[in-house]
């Protein structure tokens, strides 16, 4: 029997627990900072106890703290999923950048088109999981999720990242009232633009168009639940103003992150987004309409 750890009850760690507990000869733990969200609750040491696999479902702001309190209780053949997207805000470095520093060759990141929502209702969803070699066993076989391997860490880690910049976009799209047409017509621009970044960057060019990128990017940018659309449309109806201090802040650390270390030049509707939310400007729909119809 595979024990399976979650770290972290919110509504992403909750749906991956209730995929995972459908299989009979898993034994799968919550553990969570703030012990009232745990059915049953138990200290970390509890819950980590004979871990096989820990799945962290933490934010990347949290993602250094999480990994400090969890090192001195796993085996040195445990292996970690993670589910965080983005920067590690005290390195600066990716998520799988900041993991190989702290479990190196025993990580893997879980990326693809994942709404807890639907993940709740055990609605089928396919996910990469990428690690830096595929393993023997597949935890998610026989659940709604299908988990399909692949070694590209680093297009995969990218994918996570630009899909919530395009996300922003869409939602700001959606909220400047230009239509499924033109929303459409972005999201190619954008596919294209991440195709050119995660290239540059050492990721391969299959990981753009897979699950990770193509497949996320979709639902991320249509989805009604999704955060980063959402929060595109309050940035567009409500200012930037909505980002500070809020939950938005953190995603948009790793966009002014990840533009300085973009290879080449900073796409266009890359640089759009990433003026928005740096508050320069204030009038997206005509440089929106601009790029997307001319180039």
């Amino acid at each position: 029997m595979a024990v399976i750890t979650i770290i972290g009850s919110g509504r992403i760690g909750d749906a991956l627990y209730k995929t995972l507990t459908v299989r009979e000869d898993h034994d799968v733990r919550m553990w969570d900072v703030d012990p009232t969200k745990l059915e049953i609750p138990m200290t970390l040491e509890e819950s980590l106890r004979d871990s096989a696999y820990v799945l962290m479902c933490v934010s990347s702001w949290a993602l250094k703290a999480a990994c400090d309190e969890i090192a001195s209780y796993i085996d040195d053949d445990t292996k970690v999923i993670a589910l965080t997207k983005g920067i590690e805000p005290t390195t600066h470095l990716f998520v799988n950048e900041y993991l190989e520093t702290r479990f190196p060759g025993r990580y893997a990141l879980l990326i693809g088109p994942m709404i807890a929502e639907e993940m709740d209702g055990e609605k089928p969803s396919v996910a990469l999981c990428a690690t830096e070699h595929v393993w023997d066993e597949n935890i998610f076989e026989g659940t709604a999720l299908t988990a399909l391997f692949t070694t590209d860490i680093t297009g995969t880690a990218l994918s996570g990242i630009l899909k919530n910049v395009y996300a922003l976009g869409l939602g700001i799209t959606d909220a400047l009232n230009l239509g499924q047409n033109f929303k459409a017509s972005f999201a190619v621009r954008a596919i294209h633009e991440m195709e050119q970044i995660i290239v540059s960057l050492g990721g391969k060019k299959e990981t753009v168009y897979s699950f990770a990128g193509l497949g996320d990017l979709i639902v991320t940018g249509w989805s009604p639940t999704s955060r980063n659309r959402t929060l595109g449309e309050k940035i567009a109806k409500e200012g930037v103003e909505v980002l500070k201090g809020g939950e938005g802040s953190e995603g948009m650390q790793s966009i002014v992150h990840l533009a300085r270390r973009i290879k080449g030049g900073i796409p266009p509707l890359y640089s759009v987004v990433l003026d928005i939310i740096e508050g320069q400007e204030k009038q997206p729909r005509e440089r929106f309409m601009k790029v997307v119809q001319e180039g």
